[in-house]
């Protein structure tokens, strides 16, 4: 695999991480780690929950989401319509390793930009977060806190 880096002073190193939202430690490790060598910061949340609650009090200012459908507890496309609930704008990557088509199309009306079966291809999975980091921050978060006391 040939991953790209970036320099320490790029913008895409600096900031904004990507948020990885999976159940599965190795799956979280994988991709924290594919992000990290390619220069982005990345942070790991074995479910929406925890996600949700590292944001409780603190605007969101990820780069881009890489969501598993199937979690424990809120699934990640209940997570992904509690985001939306609380205006909450972000490209996010689904992935599952038993969505059903019904469940992608739901995924892409909630605003998904894209989807990943597992095992996913680990380099077009990479190149797709690559690519959703570049975005113009209007497609970011709101930067709001999720709940506001």
């Amino acid at each position: 695999m040939t991953v790209s880096t970036v320099q320490p002073d790029h913008p895409r190193a600096r900031g904004c991480p990507v948020c990885v939202v999976d159940d599965e430690p190795g799956v979280r490790e994988l991709l924290c780690t594919l992000c990290e060598s390619a220069g982005l910061c990345a942070e790991a949340y074995d479910s929406a929950e925890s996600f949700l609650s590292a944001y409780r009090c603190e605007p969101i200012r990820a780069r881009c989401l890489v969501l598993d459908f199937c979690l424990p507890g809120m699934t990640g496309l209940e997570l992904l319509k509690e985001l939306n609930a609380q205006g909450v704008r972000l490209p996010v990557l689904l992935m599952s390793g038993r969505a059903e088509s019904a469940t992608v199309v739901q995924g892409l009306k909630l605003g998904i930009v894209d989807f990943f079966p597992k095992p996913f291809e680990v380099e077009a999975l990479l190149g797709r977060i690559l690519e959703l980091a570049e975005r113009k921050p209007e497609y970011r978060s709101s930067f709001q806190p999720l709940y506001h006391d």
